[in-house]
């Protein structure tokens, strides 16, 4: 009888080390497979443009001649070009890398894609890229040395007069390679 219980526990003893060897696989099999490792390598380059309005370190001015208000049709009255220049000085000549432009500012109460004029809420700015709609805040892309022809035009606000005066509006004109 003694020998029928020692095979007993014996056999109990390798049943609970194989379940202890079982959970050990198990276990450090599901750790190995959520490890591995990646090798990244990369060059940072470190290539700028300067914009400007052909003169360095100058704003770019937009100066319009006198705007009647029954005139303005949002379209071409008193269409007036955005003098300016991109000097990409770490470019050949040769090169013509793709680049991308932004005119970022505040978008009209009336119309968030044209820009906001600081003193009159129904009179906006709609930038033209090329002849046609670049909307403030959103990305026009190119390539070096055809950059597009860049227009600015008043649009008045249907729902609302506008008054008489001087005004101003800003925004700033951004470039980046792609």
């Amino acid at each position: 009888m003694k020998s029928v219980i020692a095979k007993i526990k014996k056999g109990i003893h390798q049943f609970i080390l194989v379940i202890i060897m079982s959970s050990l696989m198990i276990i450090t099999w599901q750790s190995s497979a959520a490890e591995f490792s990646i090798v990244i390598k990369a060059t940072i380059i470190d290539k700028t443009c300067d914009i400007n309005g052909g003169v360095v370190d100058q704003p770019i001015n937009v100066i319009f001649d006198d705007i009647v208000i029954n005139s303005i049709n949002g379209k071409d009255y008193r269409r007036t070009p955005i003098i300016y220049n991109i000097d990409c000085k770490d470019e050949d000549d040769d090169a013509k890398p793709p680049l991308r432009l932004k005119f970022g500012g505040t978008g009209a109460s009336f119309d968030s894609s044209i820009l906001r004029v600081n003193e009159e809420d129904n009179l906006g700015l709609l930038i033209q890229a090329n002849g046609s709609q670049m909307k403030i805040n959103e990305w026009f892309e190119f390539n070096y040395g055809s950059e597009p022809k860049l227009y600015v035009v008043p649009v008045a606000n249907k729902l609302g007069g506008i008054r008489g005066g001087d005004f101003t509006a800003s925004g700033t004109l951004s470039v980046e390679y792609l």
